[in-house]
């Protein structure tokens, strides 16, 4: 019985620490709260099952997986976090398998908000010498206030944030 209750208890911890309690500020009930947190968390996980197609150069999974960027950016959350990093390692180990050229031909076909997406999952100085037609194709995206950069400046008021990566 003892060991039930320890059980128990350690569920209950797991759930306040993520934050899918009843007082949850995404929802009233428990029910409500999980569906919330997770709905905030969907496109990283639609980029983890496009993963392996992705890389292998599917161009129904890059453009699939393109989207998922904009989905990202377009929530009124903060852009960080393993959600974050996960999306950046994805899209890396995607221009790294597909290579500059295809990845870059499959970039070309989508909006240009999309490649500014896109250019957010990266550090230019991770692109600009060993994929210089990516880099070149998204240092002339335009530059986009996404509603997560608009949190992200929220998340350090009264202060500045620090600025943003320059791709030029």
């Amino acid at each position: 019985m003892k060991s039930n209750l320890k059980i128990l208890a350690l569920f209950l911890l797991v759930g306040i620490l993520c934050g899918c309690t009843p007082t949850h500020t995404c929802g009233t009930n428990k029910q409500k709260s999980c569906r919330a947190c997770a709905n905030s968390r969907k496109p990283c996980g639609d980029l983890w099952l496009l993963l392996p197609a992705a890389k292998r150069g599917d161009a129904k999974a890059l453009h699939k997986a393109f989207a998922t960027a904009r989905q990202q950016l377009s929530m009124p959350l903060v852009n960080a976090g393993e959600d974050a990093e996960a999306m950046d390692e994805n899209f890396f180990a995607i221009l790294k398998n597909t290579g500059d050229t295809t990845f870059t031909k499959a970039l070309i076909e989508e909006s240009p908000k999309t490649r500014a997406a896109i250019r957010e999952f990266f550090f230019a100085k991770e692109v600009k010498h060993d994929y210089p037609q990516t880099y070149s194709l998204l240092a002339n995206a335009p530059l986009i206030d996404w509603p997560s950069d608009k949190a992200y400046r929220r998340s350090w008021a009264p202060n500045a944030p620090p600025e943003k990566e320059i791709w030029r």
